[in-house]
Protein backbone atom coordinates (compact mmCIF):
# COMPACT_ATOMS: atom_id res chain seq x y z
CA UNK A 1 0.00 0.00 0.00
CA UNK A 2 2.88 2.37 0.80
CA UNK A 3 4.40 1.79 -2.63
CA UNK A 4 1.02 2.45 -4.31
CA UNK A 5 0.53 5.67 -2.32
CA UNK A 6 4.07 6.78 -3.23
CA UNK A 7 3.37 6.14 -6.94
CA UNK A 8 0.19 8.26 -6.86
CA UNK A 9 2.06 11.07 -5.12
CA UNK A 10 4.87 10.98 -7.70
CA UNK A 11 2.36 11.05 -10.57
CA UNK A 12 0.61 14.08 -9.09
CA UNK A 13 3.95 15.86 -8.76
CA UNK A 14 4.80 15.16 -12.43
CA UNK A 15 1.45 16.46 -13.68
CA UNK A 16 1.79 19.57 -11.48
CA UNK A 17 5.28 20.26 -12.90
CA UNK A 18 4.01 19.80 -16.46
CA UNK A 19 1.24 22.30 -15.78
CA UNK A 20 3.72 24.85 -14.43
CA UNK A 21 5.97 24.41 -17.48
CA UNK A 22 3.01 24.83 -19.84
CA UNK A 23 1.88 27.98 -18.01
CA UNK A 24 5.38 29.48 -18.11
CA UNK A 25 5.63 28.69 -21.84
CA UNK A 26 2.32 30.42 -22.60
CA UNK A 27 3.25 33.48 -20.53
CA UNK A 28 6.68 33.68 -22.18
CA UNK A 29 5.17 33.44 -25.66
CA UNK A 30 2.64 36.14 -24.84
CA UNK A 31 5.45 38.36 -23.52
CA UNK A 32 7.36 37.93 -26.76
CA UNK A 33 4.31 38.95 -28.80
CA UNK A 34 3.75 42.06 -26.66
CA UNK A 35 7.45 42.97 -26.67
CA UNK A 36 7.63 42.62 -30.46
CA UNK A 37 4.54 44.77 -31.19
CA UNK A 38 5.51 48.02 -32.94
CA UNK A 39 4.75 50.96 -30.67
CA UNK A 40 5.21 53.66 -33.31
CA UNK A 41 2.28 52.66 -35.48
CA UNK A 42 -1.14 51.09 -35.33
CA UNK A 43 -1.49 47.28 -35.07
CA UNK A 44 -1.36 45.36 -38.36
CA UNK A 45 -4.60 45.04 -40.27
CA UNK A 46 -6.10 41.55 -39.99
CA UNK A 47 -5.35 39.54 -43.11
CA UNK A 48 -8.18 38.28 -45.26
CA UNK A 49 -6.12 35.16 -46.12
CA UNK A 50 -3.66 34.50 -43.25
CA UNK A 51 -2.31 31.32 -44.87
CA UNK A 52 -0.87 33.33 -47.81
CA UNK A 53 1.09 35.83 -45.72
CA UNK A 54 3.81 33.64 -44.20
CA UNK A 55 6.48 35.24 -46.44
CA UNK A 56 5.08 38.77 -46.18
CA UNK A 57 4.52 41.54 -43.66
CA UNK A 58 1.10 42.67 -42.51
CA UNK A 59 -0.20 46.05 -43.72
CA UNK A 60 -1.00 48.66 -41.09
CA UNK A 61 -3.08 51.79 -40.81
CA UNK A 62 -1.87 55.38 -40.56
CA UNK A 63 -4.86 57.65 -40.10
CA UNK A 64 -7.32 56.72 -42.82
CA UNK A 65 -4.69 55.09 -45.06
CA UNK A 66 -3.54 51.48 -45.28
CA UNK A 67 0.19 51.28 -45.93
CA UNK A 68 3.11 48.84 -46.02
CA UNK A 69 6.62 48.81 -44.48
CA UNK A 70 9.38 50.39 -46.58
CA UNK A 71 11.07 47.06 -47.21
CA UNK A 72 7.85 45.43 -48.47
CA UNK A 73 6.00 48.18 -50.35
CA UNK A 74 3.70 46.08 -52.58
CA UNK A 75 0.21 45.91 -51.06
CA UNK A 76 -1.85 42.79 -51.81
CA UNK A 77 -5.65 42.87 -51.45
CA UNK A 78 -8.47 40.38 -51.13
CA UNK A 79 -9.48 40.96 -54.78
CA UNK A 80 -6.42 38.85 -55.71
CA UNK A 81 -4.53 41.90 -56.97
CA UNK A 82 -1.54 43.92 -55.78
CA UNK A 83 -0.79 47.64 -55.84
CA UNK A 84 2.96 48.46 -56.17
CA UNK A 85 4.27 51.94 -55.23
CA UNK A 86 2.89 54.53 -57.62
CA UNK A 87 0.15 52.31 -59.05
CA UNK A 88 -2.55 54.80 -60.12
CA UNK A 89 -5.40 52.38 -59.34
CA UNK A 90 -7.11 51.97 -55.99
CA UNK A 91 -8.70 48.88 -54.39
CA UNK A 92 -12.53 48.95 -54.38
CA UNK A 93 -14.08 50.00 -51.03
CA UNK A 94 -15.22 46.47 -50.19
CA UNK A 95 -11.74 44.98 -50.70
CA UNK A 96 -9.59 44.20 -47.65
CA UNK A 97 -5.79 44.42 -47.39
CA UNK A 98 -4.04 41.06 -47.22
CA UNK A 99 -0.26 41.42 -47.00
CA UNK A 100 2.82 43.40 -48.03
CA UNK A 101 5.43 41.93 -50.38
CA UNK A 102 8.93 43.07 -51.25
CA UNK A 103 8.35 43.29 -55.02
CA UNK A 104 5.88 42.56 -57.81
CA UNK A 105 7.42 39.16 -58.58
CA UNK A 106 6.92 37.97 -54.99
CA UNK A 107 3.35 39.24 -54.88
CA UNK A 108 2.55 37.64 -58.23
CA UNK A 109 4.03 34.31 -57.13
CA UNK A 110 1.77 34.43 -54.08
CA UNK A 111 -1.29 34.90 -56.31
CA UNK A 112 -1.53 38.70 -56.35
CA UNK A 113 -0.51 40.10 -59.77
CA UNK A 114 -0.62 43.90 -60.26
CA UNK A 115 -4.12 45.33 -60.61
CA UNK A 116 -5.20 46.48 -64.09
CA UNK A 117 -4.20 50.06 -64.92
CA UNK A 118 -6.81 52.82 -65.25
CA UNK A 119 -7.53 54.14 -68.73
CA UNK A 120 -4.62 56.12 -70.16
CA UNK A 121 -2.07 55.04 -67.53
CA UNK A 122 1.22 53.38 -68.51
CA UNK A 123 3.81 51.31 -66.63
CA UNK A 124 7.45 51.02 -67.69
CA UNK A 125 10.08 49.28 -65.59
CA UNK A 126 8.03 49.67 -62.42
CA UNK A 127 7.48 53.43 -62.93
CA UNK A 128 3.80 54.34 -63.32
CA UNK A 129 2.70 57.25 -65.51
CA UNK A 130 -0.80 58.74 -65.40
CA UNK A 131 -2.55 61.31 -67.62
CA UNK A 132 -2.17 64.93 -66.53
CA UNK A 133 -5.21 66.89 -65.40
CA UNK A 134 -7.12 69.48 -67.37
CA UNK A 135 -5.96 72.13 -64.88
CA UNK A 136 -2.33 71.23 -65.54
CA UNK A 137 -2.78 71.47 -69.31
CA UNK A 138 -4.48 74.84 -68.83
CA UNK A 139 -1.35 76.07 -67.02
CA UNK A 140 0.73 74.92 -69.98
CA UNK A 141 -1.47 76.90 -72.37
CA UNK A 142 -1.17 80.01 -70.23
CA UNK A 143 2.63 79.60 -70.24
CA UNK A 144 2.66 79.33 -74.05
CA UNK A 145 0.53 82.47 -74.28
CA UNK A 146 2.85 84.36 -71.93
CA UNK A 147 6.09 83.21 -73.56
CA UNK A 148 4.91 83.54 -77.14
CA UNK A 149 6.27 80.19 -78.40
CA UNK A 150 5.18 76.56 -78.55
CA UNK A 151 5.77 74.52 -75.36
CA UNK A 152 6.01 70.76 -74.73
CA UNK A 153 3.22 70.07 -72.24
CA UNK A 154 3.37 66.56 -70.72
CA UNK A 155 0.28 64.43 -71.33
CA UNK A 156 1.72 61.80 -68.97
CA UNK A 157 3.60 62.29 -65.70
CA UNK A 158 4.94 59.83 -63.11
CA UNK A 159 2.56 59.29 -60.20
CA UNK A 160 3.26 60.87 -56.83
CA UNK A 161 2.64 59.88 -53.21
CA UNK A 162 -0.58 61.09 -51.53
CA UNK A 163 -0.18 64.63 -50.24
CA UNK A 164 2.82 65.39 -52.47
CA UNK A 165 2.96 68.82 -54.08
CA UNK A 166 2.17 68.78 -57.82
CA UNK A 167 4.97 69.36 -60.35
CA UNK A 168 6.10 72.96 -60.72
CA UNK A 169 5.62 74.63 -64.07
CA UNK A 170 6.29 78.15 -65.22
CA UNK A 171 6.77 80.34 -68.20
CA UNK A 172 8.93 83.42 -68.01
CA UNK A 173 12.10 84.52 -66.27
CA UNK A 174 11.25 84.16 -62.58
CA UNK A 175 11.22 82.11 -60.47
CA UNK A 176 12.28 79.15 -62.65
CA UNK A 177 15.12 80.48 -64.74
CA UNK A 178 17.03 83.53 -65.84
CA UNK A 179 16.28 82.53 -69.43
CA UNK A 180 13.08 82.94 -71.45
CA UNK A 181 12.19 79.29 -71.08
CA UNK A 182 9.33 76.93 -70.25
CA UNK A 183 10.06 74.43 -67.43
CA UNK A 184 8.21 71.59 -65.72
CA UNK A 185 10.12 70.44 -62.64
CA UNK A 186 8.95 67.27 -60.85
CA UNK A 187 11.01 65.91 -57.97
CA UNK A 188 8.37 64.05 -55.99
CA UNK A 189 7.27 61.07 -58.06
CA UNK A 190 7.33 57.42 -56.94
CA UNK A 191 9.87 54.92 -58.25
CA UNK A 192 10.35 51.18 -57.63
CA UNK A 193 13.08 49.75 -55.35
CA UNK A 194 16.40 49.68 -57.14
CA UNK A 195 15.61 52.67 -59.38
CA UNK A 196 18.75 54.60 -60.29
CA UNK A 197 18.00 58.29 -59.66
CA UNK A 198 19.14 61.21 -57.52
CA UNK A 199 22.45 60.43 -55.76
CA UNK A 200 22.17 56.91 -57.23
CA UNK A 201 19.19 56.30 -54.96
CA UNK A 202 15.57 55.30 -55.62
CA UNK A 203 14.53 58.94 -55.99
CA UNK A 204 13.22 60.42 -59.22
CA UNK A 205 13.65 63.90 -60.71
CA UNK A 206 12.01 64.91 -64.00
CA UNK A 207 12.59 68.10 -65.99
CA UNK A 208 10.77 69.17 -69.19
CA UNK A 209 12.00 72.30 -70.99
CA UNK A 210 11.35 74.39 -74.09
CA UNK A 211 13.30 77.43 -75.26
CA UNK A 212 13.22 79.35 -78.57
CA UNK A 213 16.22 79.00 -80.85
CA UNK A 214 18.01 82.28 -81.47
CA UNK A 215 20.40 82.59 -84.39
CA UNK A 216 22.50 85.13 -82.49
CA UNK A 217 23.05 82.85 -79.47
CA UNK A 218 26.54 81.27 -79.78
CA UNK A 219 25.70 78.47 -77.35
CA UNK A 220 24.61 75.04 -78.62
CA UNK A 221 20.97 74.06 -77.93
CA UNK A 222 22.01 71.61 -75.21
CA UNK A 223 23.68 74.39 -73.21
CA UNK A 224 20.54 76.54 -73.42
CA UNK A 225 18.56 73.56 -72.10
CA UNK A 226 20.95 73.01 -69.19
CA UNK A 227 22.97 70.00 -70.43
CA UNK A 228 26.66 70.63 -71.14
CA UNK A 229 27.29 67.40 -73.07
CA UNK A 230 29.79 67.55 -75.94
CA UNK A 231 28.03 64.98 -78.14
CA UNK A 232 25.01 62.71 -78.24
CA UNK A 233 25.02 59.09 -77.16
CA UNK A 234 22.28 57.94 -79.57
CA UNK A 235 19.60 59.28 -81.91
CA UNK A 236 15.86 58.72 -81.88
CA UNK A 237 12.66 60.15 -83.36
CA UNK A 238 10.25 62.33 -81.37
CA UNK A 239 7.09 63.78 -82.95
CA UNK A 240 8.47 62.88 -86.37
CA UNK A 241 11.65 64.86 -85.75
CA UNK A 242 15.17 63.59 -85.18
CA UNK A 243 16.15 63.69 -81.51
CA UNK A 244 19.38 63.03 -79.65
CA UNK A 245 19.99 61.26 -76.33
CA UNK A 246 22.50 62.98 -74.05
CA UNK A 247 24.29 61.95 -70.85
CA UNK A 248 24.43 65.30 -69.06
CA UNK A 249 27.58 65.58 -66.92
CA UNK A 250 27.66 66.87 -63.35
CA UNK A 251 27.49 70.65 -63.25
CA UNK A 252 25.01 70.92 -66.13
CA UNK A 253 22.72 73.38 -64.34
CA UNK A 254 19.18 72.04 -63.91
CA UNK A 255 19.94 68.81 -65.78
CA UNK A 256 23.14 67.90 -63.95
CA UNK A 257 23.63 64.14 -64.02
CA UNK A 258 20.49 63.57 -66.13
CA UNK A 259 19.54 61.34 -69.03
CA UNK A 260 18.15 63.85 -71.57
CA UNK A 261 16.47 63.66 -74.95
CA UNK A 262 16.50 66.86 -77.05
CA UNK A 263 14.65 67.73 -80.24
CA UNK A 264 13.52 70.85 -82.10
CA UNK A 265 10.01 71.76 -83.20
CA UNK A 266 8.69 74.95 -84.81
CA UNK A 267 11.87 76.88 -84.03
CA UNK A 268 11.89 75.79 -80.38
CA UNK A 269 14.40 73.45 -78.71
CA UNK A 270 12.72 70.99 -76.34
CA UNK A 271 14.00 68.44 -73.84
CA UNK A 272 12.83 65.80 -71.38
CA UNK A 273 15.29 64.56 -68.75
CA UNK A 274 15.49 62.27 -65.72
CA UNK A 275 18.18 62.19 -63.06
CA UNK A 276 20.56 59.25 -63.49
CA UNK A 277 21.97 57.60 -66.59
CA UNK A 278 20.36 54.18 -67.06
CA UNK A 279 18.68 52.08 -69.73
CA UNK A 280 15.33 52.53 -67.96
CA UNK A 281 15.67 56.32 -67.91
CA UNK A 282 16.59 56.32 -71.60
CA UNK A 283 13.35 54.48 -72.36
CA UNK A 284 11.36 56.68 -69.99
CA UNK A 285 12.52 60.02 -71.45
CA UNK A 286 11.62 58.81 -74.95
CA UNK A 287 8.20 57.67 -73.74
CA UNK A 288 7.57 60.96 -71.92
CA UNK A 289 8.75 63.01 -74.92
CA UNK A 290 6.42 61.08 -77.23
CA UNK A 291 3.55 61.89 -74.85
CA UNK A 292 3.96 65.66 -74.84
CA UNK A 293 1.38 67.95 -76.40
CA UNK A 294 2.84 70.82 -78.41
CA UNK A 295 0.83 73.86 -77.35
CA UNK A 296 1.09 76.99 -79.48
CA UNK A 297 0.38 80.48 -78.11
CA UNK A 298 -3.11 81.81 -78.83
CA UNK A 299 -3.16 84.98 -80.85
Amino acid sequence: MANRHLGITKAREVWWLLGVVALVTVVAAASLVVAGWPRHRSPPVQSAHPSTTSAADAPYRIGDRITCPLGRPVLASSNQASYPPGHPGHPPPEVRPVACYSDVAQATAAGYPPAPLPAGAVELGGVYLAPTSRAFRTRCQHAADQLGFVVACPALLPTTAPGTAPPESCGGRAPCSGERVFIVNDGGFLVPPGYFGVEKQAQGHLVIMAAPRRATDPRPPSDVLGCYADHGVATATVHGTQAVLLDCPTGSALNSGHTLVRWSQRGVDMAVSLHGWSELNQRLVLLLAAHTDLMSPRS
